[in-house]
């Protein structure tokens, strides 16, 4: 299958499916879309997932001093 960038049809017609609303996309994978489409809505579901399981550090994009691991 062939993974879309946009939404092809729909009141979401035209928007990257990474700005479609979770619950649109939830109800959408239960409907007869062919085979490229519904690839890719349960690929941005799954990518979303995904993206929850990991939790920024709250040391991230700070740079540390010894001193101030003492």
């Amino acid at each position: 299958p062939i993974l879309l960038k946009t939404m092809p049809l729909g009141k979401h017609r035209g928007r990257l499916f990474s700005m479609i609303p979770e619950n649109y996309l939830r109800w959408a994978q239960h409907q007869n879309f062919d085979m490229d489409l519904s690839f890719s809505i349960k690929k941005e579901l799954q990518n979303r997932k995904n993206k929850s399981r990991f939790i920024q550090s709250p040391f991230a994009g700070t740079t540390l001093n010894k001193k101030d691991l003492t």
